[in-house]
């Protein structure tokens, strides 16, 4: 069976395993002119902007992040949101469409696939820390600057079972520091916009990714990725409720629900 499809059928069996790359290590975001700068992207829909808004609260609360972008389907936030907020609508992008992807699977796809053009997005910032909206943050992440990426397309977490399964990290894409720099040299993006333009994947662009970047992932401690599909952690940074059942209605997602709007690193 492969890779991208024994996910399902792992899970439905109830296996449980464990995978020897829980080690704890930093992420770095370097900006313009080589000004460290700490930016996250998420992917958030109009569909979807209840969803996101507590992901991007604790974000800003907790983290101590300088900016947050929203990858949006429409040309504004029908809402108000700090300075350092800002939105890019890539529902004008021309890489991926419904009638010749092989992986654009609903109206809002592109959301996602757009994943792997966020070096052509973001020209200016050498590194940048993807997030799903279903995420929150609870711990300060400037630990993690430090990060040595020099040999890495992305870091992040590996999922236990289809790491354990392919005998390598593989790498849950809800949280991954791209290494945009590196992608851009070696123009790994355009050869994924190609690949998923012509490779049908189980799980899109995270099985792309994978795919693409195989001995060059940095994976990271489930601290900065705690979900069920990577291993247990007592203490994680970073909360992901992927495919986890009434997740809105947790209370620590009701919480920065009705928050107010922080300040960044207050």
């Amino acid at each position: 069976m492969k890779g991208r499809c024994f996910r399902s059928f792992l899970y439905l069996v109830g296996h449980r395993a464990k995978v020897g790359w829980e080690r704890p290590f930093n992420i770095a975001v370097v900006g313009e002119r080589g000004i460290l700068k700490k930016v996250i992207v998420y992917p958030a829909s109009h569909l979807y902007y209840q969803s996101v808004l507590p992901a991007v609260k604790s974000a800003l609360l907790n983290g101590h992040i300088d900016d947050i972008y929203l990858m949006i389907d429409e040309d504004e936030y029908p809402g108000w949101l700090p300075d350092n907020v800002h939105t890019i609508n890539v529902a004008k992008q021309l890489w991926f469409k419904r009638e010749e992807c092989p992986n654009y699977r609903n109206d809002f796809s592109f959301i996602c696939l757009v994943r792997v053009a966020l070096a052509k997005y973001f020209p200016d910032l050498d590194r940048i820390l993807s997030l799903d909206a279903d995420t929150i943050i609870t711990g300060d992440l400037t630990e993690l600057w430090d990060l040595d990426l020099t040999d890495y397309y992305l870091a992040g977490v590996p999922e236990v079972l289809l790491s354990e399964h392919l005998g390598r990290p593989y790498i849950n894409a809800g949280m991954s520091m791209f290494n945009l720099a590196k992608i851009r040299q070696d123009h790994l993006d355009d050869h994924m916009i190609e690949d998923l333009n012509n490779t049908w994947y189980q799980w899109v662009e995270q099985d792309c990714i994978n795919t693409n970047c195989i001995d060059h992932v940095l994976p990271l401690s489930s601290t900065y990725n705690a979900s069920q599909f990577t291993a247990p952690v007592a203490d994680p940074k970073i909360l992901h409720f992927a495919f986890t059942p009434g997740w809105e209605q947790r209370e620590i997602v009701k919480h920065y629900r009705a928050m107010e709007w922080p300040y960044a690193g207050s």
